[in-house]
């Protein structure tokens, strides 16, 4: 499972606890992400470009590893909206 948070005010403490949940459930998480998210006022500068990119090999990385046999299809796929 690839776990992907946003947050313009998370802490490590709530990521902690929604793995906690998560993994309580019996869910595996394989791949992990996270970046700052804008919110009204703050964290205006965010995401990046670079956060944006790093979001897009993510998704692409996560579905590459979890339908392995349908690599032609994630090349067809555009994550770059």
């Amino acid at each position: 499972m690839g776990l992907f948070t946003t947050s313009a005010f998370g802490s490590a403490a709530e990521r902690g606890l929604i793995e906690k949940q998560i993994t309580e459930r019996g869910a595996i998480i394989t791949h992990n992400f996270k970046c700052y998210g804008r919110f009204l006022t703050a964290k205006k500068a965010h995401p990046t470009a670079e956060e944006l990119e790093k979001a897009k090999q993510f998704a692409r990385m996560v579905a590459i590893t979890m339908f392995p046999g349908k690599k032609e299809n994630i090349k067809k796929a555009n994550i770059n909206r």
